[in-house]
């Protein structure tokens, strides 16, 4: 498909979808949406893509939805097109949050909002240590939307409590202490550090990464150690393109072993 809004590419097993509004801080409008949708399950379909990587041009992730094109449409009694881009953004971060491969957000300046959503959906976040990051909604009275259940899971009641009531945002350092993010950088030390996380992805078998990532978030709500070890062994068992590839790598680690004497 054409692409107005956003970037995509693949290298060497992984996949970037870049958006690409920077003089509206890659605000999602409709042309967005729809292309970062069609580029996620393009990246899903491929047998050849490990990782997904989401990250931002201009200096910026995301502000998150187009506030300007929502009020445009309201004050021009056209609500149906806010309500449709709505449902578009949040299918963008359901079906981000569902990818059975890893993803990872790379993070430069804002990242609030909507954008803070998108970056919460992906599964490993690598942000620059003077980002801008929070949901930031109270800043101007309005109630946080998906960001509310993200937000718990990621750090913990209080803080979410804390970031959801007061609109509060954190530099990329604080937000890697409360648990927000996996790595805060200076901002020139982004790209090494993404090429050291993804070199440690590429030689994995894709079944295997996406049998550990299913496994890793299924077993979060298993509540005791007996019941998570039925469920493994049985995923295990019945994941046939992993359990291959474990061989495989089982007997790698043997006759490594046995060439070092």
């Amino acid at each position: 498909m054409e692409r107005t809004s956003t970037k995509f590419a693949v290298d060497r097993g992984v996949a970037t979808i870049m958006l690409d509004r920077p003089a509206a801080r890659n605000s999602f409008n409709m042309d967005l949406a729809a292309e970062m949708l069609a580029s996620i399950k393009e990246a899903e379909a491929s047998p050849d893509v490990k990782a997904l990587v989401v990250t931002g041009n201009g200096g910026t992730f995301s502000a998150g939805v187009d506030i300007k094109f929502l009020q445009h449409s309201l004050a021009t009694g056209r609500p149906q097109a806010a309500s449709k881009l709505g449902e578009l953004f949040n299918q963008t971060v359901v079906s981000i949050s569902r990818l059975p491969i890893p993803t990872v957000a790379v993070v430069r300046g804002h990242a609030v909002g909507g954008g803070f959503e998108v970056m919460l959906a992906c599964d490993m976040v690598i942000c620059a240590d003077n980002a801008v990051i929070g949901d930031g909604h109270m800043k101007q009275n309005i109630v946080g939307h998906l960001s509310l259940w993200q937000m718990p899971r990621a750090a913990g009641l209080q803080k979410a409590v804390e970031l959801g009531l007061t609109g509060k945002t954190l530099s990329g350092r604080e937000a890697q202490e409360y648990g927000l993010v996996l790595r805060a950088v200076p901002e020139e030390m982004l790209a090494r550090e993404l090429e050291t996380l993804l070199s440690q992805l590429r030689d994995k078998s894709l079944p295997a990464l996406k049998l550990a990532k299913r496994l890793i978030r299924e077993t979060a709500a298993v509540p005791g150690i007996e019941e998570a070890l039925g469920f493994i062994d049985a995923e295990k068992a019945r994941d046939t393109a992993a359990w291959k590839d474990m061989e495989a790598g089982m007997k790698t680690f043997v006759d490594r072993g046995k060439a070092r004497g």
